[in-house]
């Protein structure tokens, strides 16, 4: 164990070093170089983490005897960084919640003859707390409570237009896509935001074409939430459209269209991502090449294996092979 704590010093010592060297040469000022070393700093000590699991897997000291009495404080360490990563992954692929200001209105048991009298005369947050209360009722058949939600749509308020789309997303009737389709043109990228996620709970078949539609949205927010949606839906004829966004000038993008052909079973669509986003690794700036490892991290996949394996093997940087090292860690968990 003595050989692990002088290891571990002197891996820290040369570790900090370097970072700061690192900085200071990319030709920033003492002051900058202060600031980005320090923005690593926890990112560092769990890397330390994974390298002093290393060390102590490759410590051939003989144990000393008082070994048995420090495996407790041994077991009581911090999770390690890719079992928490591990856990966010898999919460990634997950249906939106119900949203804040749903569950926050859900239960007031108003009378309809009381929502329906003051409707009218409702504005801002009251009136969405009004649309909330309406969709109970045209979930359960209540011609007079739709008619009202319907109207919304037309409201000059964004949050209650929203509110009126997501009331129809709860009621889940292939019936109102129509009107879904037709929000797609509203002036707000949010409420168009809201129409996509809506189009999730649509049968495919219907909810395909309009989604495949929003991909050529003007605003990238909304064309994120069309790929997510088309995620959860079995539509082939996206994908030419799709394949689109693998050459995206938004890394964003391309990993969720390479995330959403996955799930359509377009494999050489997943590989023409990776590949794109893997230019990143020949950029100069050590920064650059560790978004690009986070990013193919997301996509995941052999492809990106084999990237991640090579930059461990051949990156010059300290910091781009650990991040790699991280990274690879957590795709072998998935």
């Amino acid at each position: 164990m003595k050989t692990l704590g002088i290891a571990l010093g002197i891996f820290s010592t040369t570790l900090a070093a370097a970072a700061l060297f690192w900085v200071i040469d990319e030709g920033s000022s003492a002051s900058r170089a202060r600031a980005r070393l320090e923005g690593q700093l926890s990112e560092l000590s769990q890397k330390m983490d994974i390298l002093e699991r290393e060390l102590r897997s490759r410590e051939v000291d003989a144990p000393e005897p008082d070994l048995p009495r420090l495996q407790p404080v041994m077991a009581e360490q911090p999770r390690p960084i890719v079992e928490a990563a591990s856990e966010e992954r898999a919460g990634e692929e997950a249906e939106p919640e119900e949203s804040e200001r749903s569950s926050r209105r859900r239960g007031r048991g108003r009378d309809l003859d009381e929502i329906v009298g003051e409707f009218a005369s409702l504005e801002g947050e009251a009136k969405e707390d009004a649309v909330e209360e309406l969709s109970d009722f045209a979930r359960r058949g209540n011609e007079e409570a739709l008619n009202l939600i319907l109207q919304s749509l037309n409201d000059v308020n964004d949050q209650v237009r929203e509110e009126a789309i997501e009331a129809i997303s709860e009621m889940r009737n292939p019936e109102l896509i129509g009107y879904l389709d037709q929000m797609t043109t509203d002036g707000s990228p949010r409420v168009r935001e809201e129409v996509a996620q809506a189009l999730r709970r649509m049968p495919d078949d219907q909810a395909g074409p309009i989604l495949t539609r929003m991909l050529s949205d003007q605003n990238q927010g909304v064309v994120r939430e069309a790929l997510q949606a088309l995620r959860s839906t079995e539509y082939w004829n996206a994908v030419p459209k799709i394949l689109e966004y693998t050459r995206s000038n938004d890394p964003d993008l391309i990993v969720e269209s390479a995330r959403t052909l996955r799930r359509l079973g377009e494999s050489e669509g997943v590989r023409s991502a990776v590949d794109h986003l893997a230019q990143g690794f020949t950029h100069p700036d050590p920064l650059e090449r560790v978004n690009s490892i986070r990013n193919i991290r997301r996509i995941g996949g052999d492809h990106a294996i084999a990237y991640l394996e090579s930059i461990i093997e051949n990156d010059d940087n300290l910091i781009v092979r650990l991040e790699a090292q991280e990274a690879l860690e957590r795709m072998r968990r998935w």
